[in-house]
């Protein structure tokens, strides 16, 4: 007897079903393996190798055997509360009890064995460099820990918390085994923070990771309230909340083995945005396909027993949509700094599991559960949405935006103007108001962020990040007197222009100390030999062809290295040193490295991948829209809402910034600007792109089937984004600040007044259709009368 063939083709569906069902519970299970993945790296990881600092750090490298500076730690000593300043008792203490247990610290390594991990210990009763660790005050005094240059990324991290456990005096890390707190050789009333760049970028990866889990279990929380509050079928909550669970753990998976692999790295504050996106465009197609399946119900008589069938003709809105919204994505790997590279590929690659995961398993979900999806509000033959918000609102012709703005579209769209353009211009003059400084986004409570603020009490801003000058020249011998000389006469030309360039002092090889200590020092010419043996051995080059070839010398400044000042000042520096350069010198090359000049070719790359994003962003919508509409005048409302949106945005959180969270001035955090504009473009041009295209189809006096569906993957999207409000991160407020001020403006202002006004001022003349107007599957849907079928209410 032959089979019959439905019944074999919906073995195979159950089957395939199945498939896809058991690959994203196992992909889930391998995107919670993530935590175990630590590859976070710092901005300088991620920073072009043509840069200028990066070829500074590059020859750095090459030519010296060991910095006091790079890799290093400064552990902040203090006591405040005594006028006298430090105790004798205090200084025995860090010679005899700190340094020791400092140069012990040991971590696990490969077979069982135990690593060290600090390299070197300087403290002020160092005969070099002694004096330039204790503070003018004498309230303070520094102690730099330079760590093994061998250490892996893990490695580095547990040296880093056993540093911390080893000074903290504060629970729980005082309870520690290590804790000098808990062994009470610690002297009453000295204090002890930590500090430095590794500090900061261990602190930075800690609040990001900590983050993860909370964006994720709120957004998904969020997710779960929206749909109790919206619907009225409870198989209607469960079947979005899992589909969407399933379907983002699934690219979050999918990405966890290419970062093992070595491909895309999932670093913590990527897989936020990425984790807060997914989110919202799962939800928002899973809505829009189960509105879908409601519409084929509703309008084409069909019973609850049809499974779902769409035509190619309804899919291609929802197709061209995601591969705009994949396209704006893409646009971040044209840019040059890495990081942005990686958050372009995650999304391109996740956006693409997401939305083909949530397809295949709505429909599974549509097609196992056809008899009970919308229950209880069904029959036994028949279907209704009588009691869910799936159902159609009833709307007359002419209240696509409630009515007002397709009585009078000229006014509705100059009120919206009116409304958001004052925001957009406040944007426009406040273009410049960013920060590259670490100390304005990690968390106040972060230890690193307590050690600096400890050590600015009492040092220069630039005392523990000095900016380093490399001197390059084949034919100086700069460990000769020739050469010393040379390095003497451009260290105080340098420290003669200090009062009109912020610099408080410089260090060279003709003085170590700097111009300020070195007047101080009476020494024997035994010391100054052998004082001089050593300034050679810090300040001039011994590895290879660059051995005594290269020298360098540090400047202290007196403004934060990180503040837009800051940089000012380094621009200033960078010319005043090629004035000061001697004749002899005139063919030397000059290399600028250390924090301060990382951070100002980060701001350069910034700029310039900025422009660059949002060029390409707009350009790439504007064709894809093309390709979707066929019409000018509707591309060009597309973009002008997209970038009136986003423009509007910035100058909603600039005000709520400055009045509301700073109480005047404010620096928005340098990565929100960029990642801003391209997630809300991604994100809100779809759904703008969905709404003309079916204005273009059924006439903007028409209300549309789609809104429903744009209109509640908008509010998902502002639900997901509230939940970046539960990191420490100031960056990840910043930006989760920027998503819902975005999505309110759209969903509120954008979709349902500004587009349908417009949509209609171009379609003035009935005649002057779009080509998308023809005799297609959805106009013939729309055409049919809605038909309320018998036995459906709560009566029966």
């Amino acid at each position: 007897m032959n089979a019959n063939p439905l019944e074999v083709a919906d073995r195979w569906r159950y089957a395939f079903i199945g498939g896809v069902l058991a690959i994203s519970l196992s992909l889930v299970i391998e995107s919670f393996s993530w935590w175990s993945i630590d590859n976070d790296r710092g901005i300088e990881t991620s920073l072009p190798a043509s840069l200028p600092s990066q070829q500074a750090e590059t020859l750095y490298k090459q030519a010296f055997s060991s910095d006091l500076m790079s890799n290093s730690l400064f552990i902040v000593l203090r006591r405040t509360g005594r006028q006298g300043g430090l105790r004798p008792a205090d200084r025995v203490f860090v010679e005899d009890t700190l340094q020791p247990a400092l140069e012990a610290l040991t971590v696990p390594g490969d077979e069982a064995t135990r690593t060290r991990v600090v390299k070197n210990v300087r403290t002020a009763n160092n005969k070099y460099i002694g004096p330039l660790l204790d503070s003018d005050d004498e309230k303070a005094t520094l102690v730099a820990v330079e760590l093994q240059s061998d250490l892996d990324d893990q490695e580095t991290v547990k040296a880093i918390d056993h540093i911390e456990q080893l000074i903290a005096q504060r629970e729980p890390l005082a309870s520690s085994p290590l804790s000098l707190f808990r062994k009470g050789v610690i002297p009453p009333g000295l204090s002890m923070e930590m500090s430095g760049i590794v500090g900061f970028t261990r602190d930075i990866n800690r609040a990001n990771k900590s983050s993860v889990r909370s964006i994720e279990l709120w957004s998904l929380l969020g997710l779960g309230i929206l749909l109790i509050l919206t619907q009225k079928s409870p198989v209607l909550v469960v079947i979005p909340l899992l589909v969407v669970f399933l379907s983002v753990h699934a690219a979050l998976g999918v990405l966890t083995l290419t970062t093992r692999l070595g491909w895309l790295f999932l670093y913590s504050d990527i897989r936020c945005y990425a984790a807060v996106v997914f989110y919202g465009v799962a939800a928002e197609h899973c809505l829009r396909l189960l509105i879908r399946y409601r519409r084929q119900l509703e309008h084409q008589r069909r019973s609850a027993n049809t499974p779902p069938k769409f035509s190619w003709h309804e899919s291609r809105p929802i197709l061209i949509a995601t591969l705009t919204m994949v396209g704006i994505s893409a646009a971040l790997l044209l840019a040059d700094f890495g990081r942005f590279q990686q958050v372009g590929a995650v999304l391109v690659v996740g956006l693409v599991i997401t939305w083909l995961t949530t397809s295949i398993l709505t429909f599974g979900v549509m097609w196992v559960l056809r008899h009970w999806i919308f229950w209880p509000n069904r029959s036994r033959t028949r279907f209704s949405t009588r009691r869910s918000w799936l159902r159609s609102r009833r709307q007359t012709p002419g209240t696509v935006g409630g009515g007002f703005e397709l009585q009078s579209p000229w006014m509705t769209c100059g009120l919206v103007l009116a409304v958001v353009l004052p925001f957009a211009i406040l944007t426009v003059f406040n273009a410049d108001r960013t920060t590259y400084s670490l100390l304005n986004v990690l968390p106040i409570h972060a230890p690193s962020v307590i050690g600096a603020e400890a050590a600015q009490q009492h040092f220069p801003p630039g005392a523990t990040s000095p900016i380093t000058i490399l001197l390059e020249d084949k034919t100086v011998e700069f460990n000769a007197v020739d050469g010393k000389k040379l390095v003497a006469d451009l260290t105080k030309c340098m420290a003669s222009a200090s009062e009109t360039h912020g610099i408080l002092d410089v260090r060279s090889l003709a003085f170590p100390l700097g111009l300020r200590e070195e007047r101080k020092i009476e020494e024997t010419v035994p010391f100054r030999m052998l004082r001089h043996r050593a300034a050679v051995s810090h300040y001039v080059a011994d590895n290879g062809r660059w051995d005594g070839h290269v020298t360098k010398l540090d400047v202290i400044v007196d403004e934060n290295p990180f503040s837009r000042s800051g940089f000012q000042e380094f621009e200033r520096l960078q010319s005043m040193v090629h004035d000061c350069l001697p004749p002899e010198l005139s063919d030397a090359r000059v290399h600028f490295l250390g924090a301060t000049a990382r951070i100002y070719d980060l701001q350069t790359v910034d700029q310039h991948d900025r422009v660059m994003v949002q060029i390409v962003s707009v350009l790439l919508a504007a064709c894809l829209s093309w390709v979707a509409v066929r019409r000018a005048s509707a591309v060009c409302v597309l973009v002008c809402s997209g970038l009136l949106c986003w423009l509007a945005t910035m100058g909603v959180c600039a005000v709520v910034l400055r009045d509301v969270v700073a109480g005047g001035p404010y620096e928005l955090d340098w990565q929100v600007v960029t990642l801003s504009f391209t997630i809300l473009f991604a994100v809100v041009f779809p759904g703008n792109l969905v709404l003309v295209r079916s204005f273009l189809t059924t006439g903007p006096h028409s209300p549309s089937e789609e809104s429903e569906g744009v209109f509640l993957g908008g509010l998902a999207m502002i639900v997901c984004s509230l939940s970046m409000f539960a990191s420490d991160v100031l960056g990840l407020q910043q930006l989760g600040l920027a998503m819902v001020v975005g999505m309110i403006i759209t969903t509120t202002l954008i979709r349902p007044f500004f587009i349908p006004s417009w949509m209609r001022m171009l379609n003035t003349n009935s005649n002057d259709t779009d080509d998308l107007r023809h005799n297609g599957p959805s106009d013939q849907i729309d055409k049919e009368p809605r038909t309320e079928y018998a036995g459906t209410d709560s009566a029966g």
